[in-house]
């Protein structure tokens, strides 16, 4: 089941599985150190609870971006396609070494006449309006040379990033949403993990291996992650079977 769901998924979502369960359980390399969890059987509940919902969490989180990037503008908002930026890099390139900075205006004569929100039109002196542009040209151009010298950061993990852009109450509704049958059945996944009921919990000590550990709450992880993709289809099932009900009023001809 892990080695099929790690095959198929989205590489963004099994980054953040791990990624999740790095943070909740350090990174010592388990080559070098011998890391054992001590807890007691509630503990472990609440543990498992919080890694089944954030596999529940991580379906709708990427189900969202993906819905918001088919719904939105075709490219990044502010951000140049990367064959016209490739372009522009180019002439730039090829104009410093061509042309020595700036121009002969001597000869300029005339006016621009630009439009200004307030005052209407304006005429403005060409050989001003050419200095104008030169003079920005030049700082555009200090700024990429500034940028190219910056060390480029590691790709990040798209689904985090989008996670780290919600506002709390839109990361709260990406599990709100989890109906009666999908808590019990991570409830039921919780007591058969742990071999007791309820009732018995607190009483149980348990001590782990992390690299154990680490393995188990990424299945649950992908379990949860499971049980919202068949919850979803089963609801997209559901809405398509009334659709076509008589007297829905959606989708059904008469015969």
């Amino acid at each position: 089941m892990i080695d099929t769901f790690i095959e198929h998924a989205p590489t963004q979502v099994v980054d953040a599985m791990r990624s999740t369960i790095t943070g909740l359980l350090g990174t010592l390399p388990p080559q070098h150190f011998d890391v054992s969890v001590n807890a007691c059987g509630q503990s472990l509940a609440n543990l498992f609870l919080s890694v089944l919902m954030t596999g529940y969490l991580l379906c709708n989180a990427q189900h969202r971006m993906d819905l918001a990037r088919q719904l939105g503008p075709a490219g990044e908002e502010g951000r140049e396609p990367r064959g016209l930026a490739l372009q522009t890099a180019s002439f730039d390139s090829e104009e410093e070494v061509l042309y020595a900075p700036g121009t002969q205006k001597t000869r300029v004569s005339g006016d621009v006449v630009r439009w200004h929100v307030v005052n209407g039109a304006e005429a403005v002196p060409a050989a001003d309006y050419i200095q104008s542009l030169e003079d920005e040209i030049r700082v555009l151009r200090q700024q990429a040379a500034a940028r190219r010298l910056q060390p480029r950061s590691a790709p990040g993990n798209e689904l985090l990033e989008y996670l780290r852009t919600l506002e709390p109450h839109a990361v709260a509704e990406l599990t709100a949403g989890a109906d009666s049958d999908i808590l019990e059945a991570m409830n039921t996944m919780i007591y058969r993990v742990l071999g007791a009921t309820d009732e018995d919990l607190r009483n149980i000590p348990s001590e782990s291996n992390a690299i154990e550990l680490a393995r188990l709450l990424f299945f649950l992880c992908v379990v949860a992650y499971n049980m919202r993709t068949i919850e979803m289809r089963w609801d997209t099932e559901q809405t398509m079977l009334l659709s076509e009900e008589p007297g829905s009023g959606r989708g059904y001809l008469p015969g």
